[in-house]
């Protein structure tokens, strides 16, 4: 994400065209796990990397903006969705009661990347269903 947004940000500005970047992180920007340390920290990176960018490109009408999943139905959650007592604690913990599905994340990215999202930048937006709220889990 780190060469991609700056490669992009810098072909935005040389060519003056304004646009949207969206970085994906995680809700484990925020919250840790065992043996989750390098993912842990990579989405804080990307979350500071994102409000950098913000600032520097903002003035080129570029914003820049991080979507964070929660639990999203994805291969990446494979093992923990298959893990029925898992899968209902989580559940449990998250506001609305439901895992999310891949399109809540892309609902939001169409957001930040439509005229309608034009005066976010620099934010991190949670799509978690409410479950940072719920931090530390109970």
């Amino acid at each position: 994400p780190f060469l991609c947004s700056r490669e992009a940000g810098r072909r935005m500005v040389d060519r003056g065209t304004k646009g949207r970047i969206v970085n994906i992180s995680s809700v484990h920007q925020e919250s840790c796990f065992v043996d989750g340390g390098a993912y842990c920290v990579s989405k804080a990176g990307l979350r500071n990397l994102t409000r950098t960018m913000a600032i520097e490109l903002g003035g080129f009408g570029i914003t820049v903006n991080d979507v964070a999943p929660g639990m999203i139905m994805t291969r990446m959650n494979t093992r923990a969705m298959s893990d029925a007592d898992h899968l209902a604690w989580a559940e449990e913990q998250i506001p609305i009661k439901r895992a999310g599905q891949p399109d809540d994340i892309a609902n939001m990215v169409l957001f930040l990347c439509s005229e309608a999202g034009a005066y976010c930048t620099g934010g991190t937006y949670y799509v978690d269903g409410g479950w940072m709220l719920t931090w530390p889990p109970v």
